[in-house]
């Protein structure tokens, strides 16, 4: 079984998932820790080889995994989605349709994976609307001219000559 392991998915458990000789890949040894779902999805994922495993249960498998292994293709499922409490919406067909179009056109894996980016998106949003709001309401600054940048070279230039 090949998996990508999301970055959200305890550590423990990974272990476990990776231990028990999968084909597994961590988001964040891709460096993409934070990314959205749709962004993993694009990356090229390395081929990993790792040895077939013996026959279940193997000896070095600590005995939580034993009892694990025939729930495997449930866990590998992302760990926020387990126990978190859900939220249901009601839409008009035009726009259901436009979100399982989206999902299948930008690589999402569920309609939660797509609603929580645009959550997130909308959070960014939010946040750079307020920055950009205190900015706006803030004194001015001193006046980016030639002199301000020479003060400024001038700084920097005592700053590494001390």
């Amino acid at each position: 079984m090949k998996l990508l392991i999301d970055e959200n998915l305890p550590p423990r458990l990974a272990g476990l998932l990776i231990g028990a000789a999968h084909e597994a890949v961590r988001v964040r040894d891709l460096d993409a820790a934070g990314a959205s779902d749709a962004r993993i999805m694009d990356l090229d994922l390395p081929e990993v080889e790792q040895p077939r495993p013996a026959p279940w249960p193997r000896p070095n498998v600590p005995k939580p995994a034993r009892r694990l292994h025939g729930l495997l293709p449930t866990i590998a499922k992302p760990s926020y989605t387990l126990g978190m409490p859900t939220m249901n919406i009601s839409l008009p067909e035009p726009l259901r349709n436009f979100v399982e179009e989206q999902i299948a056109e930008r690589r999402y894996g569920t309609t939660s994976e797509y609603v929580r980016d645009l959550i997130r998106r909308d959070q960014d949003r939010q946040h750079l609307r307020g920055l950009l709001m205190a900015g706006a309401g803030s004194e001015s600054g001193p006046v980016a001219d030639d002199g301000y940048f020479d003060d400024l070279r001038d700084g920097v230039d005592a700053a590494t000559d001390g």
